[in-house]
């Protein structure tokens, strides 16, 4: 991994964290507004990185998207280093704490705060599924989801490495050290749709009410495919329904992440507006899984708060902003509470 000066048209502000094929940076653009810049290792991407032609897709979508809780993109483009390929992505900032760190601080969400994070995360998902090419999103997580100050109905979904178009074949191995409590069971078995967002959305929303992740499990297995063949068989029984509940939800909004969090992804709703709208009571949940009752479970099916990953830095971009209309800014002086998060970035590494 290397130091910069500059990436592209804009000049490195803070050096950020690296992972196995990627660095991360905050950047200044011409008139010192911040961005966030991710370059990518092209030779130590994943397979399921490219598309079939060799382009990264991470590269391909940031720029198609356009959405107010997608980050905007700002730029790409390719360089070398010590004769290493190099392609960067510069993004929209996504400030703000993510959800995950609101549950590892055991801060729960009121009934209007969860509605707002299910409206603005279902909205994204629309945005993405509905492009000409449709694209599956395949990383949601709490993680993935960031807000400021808890202004939900502005949150980002963040993540796009794992990103693909619903046209190309699924890959087998994208899963890969990912929580297999938030991937689709589908996508553990080879394959994989716009359904496979929508239960991980679910997954989320199960996290937030109940306060555990759906089917919570310690995972066993010598292999990551036998730990995904042992999850899934774990899914198959009816989904635990705690009766400890963060959040008090009505049977209609029940109904409606019973459904979402089918096994069988045709049982599931066909769109995210679906089940955004039977959240809202508008549509029915019919065909959802069978209920079981906490007090029916074992003593290890009961709610608690799981244990999160560090905080992770944004990934992924959207939306092309032109940077000559902005007015001047101060970096990171223009953001509250931003020189935390240098401290914070310089403890932490991320995978």
């Amino acid at each position: 991994f290397f130091f910069y000066y500059r990436i592209g048209g804009y000049t490195v502000d803070f050096c950020g964290m690296y992972g196995s094929y990627y660095e991360k940076y905050y950047v200044l653009d011409r008139v010192q507004n911040l961005w966030f810049a991710k370059i990518l290792h092209l030779d130590d991407l994943k397979p399921f990185s490219f598309d079939p032609e060799g382009q990264v897709l991470e590269a391909e979508i940031a720029p198609l998207l356009s959405h107010r809780n997608l980050c905007r993109f700002g730029a790409s483009g390719t360089m070398e280093k010590e004769g290493h390929r190099l392609l960067y992505i510069i993004s929209e900032v996504a400030h703000g704490d993510s959800l995950s760190d609101l549950i590892h601080r055991k801060e729960t969400l009121t009934g209007d705060e969860l509605m707002q994070v299910m409206e603005s995360l279902l909205s994204a998902l629309e945005s993405l599924h509905s492009q000409s090419r449709p694209i599956i999103h395949n990383g949601i997580t709490p993680e993935k989801i960031r807000a400021w100050r808890r202004e939900f109905g502005s949150l980002r979904l963040i993540g796009l490495s794992r990103a693909r178009f619903s046209d190309l074949a699924p890959d087998p191995s994208s899963w890969h050290g990912q929580d297999l409590h938030y991937v689709a069971p589908e996508r553990l078995e080879g394959g994989g749709s716009v359904r496979s967002d929508i239960f991980s959305a679910a997954a989320v929303m199960y996290e937030l009410v109940f306060g555990a992740r759906p089917w919570e499990s310690e995972l066993t297995g010598s292999t990551p495919e036998r730990q995904a063949e042992l999850f899934n068989e774990k899914r198959r029984s009816p989904l635990p329904i705690p009766s400890s509940r963060l959040i008090d939800i009505d049977e209609a909004k029940l109904a409606a992440l019973r459904r979402a969090l089918s096994f069988d992804p045709e049982k599931r709703f066909a769109s995210a507006m679906e089940f955004l709208d039977a959240l809202r009571g508008n549509v029915k949940s019919a065909g959802c899984p069978e209920e079981r009752s906490e007090e029916a479970g074992s003593a290890d099916e009961k709610a608690s708060v799981p244990d999160t990953e560090p905080q992770e830095m944004p990934e992924e971009a959207e939306e092309k902003a032109p940077e000559q209309d902005s007015a001047p800014g101060k970096g990171f002086a223009d953001v509250a509470g931003m020189e935390d998060i240098k401290a914070l970035m310089q403890r932490k590494i991320i995978d």
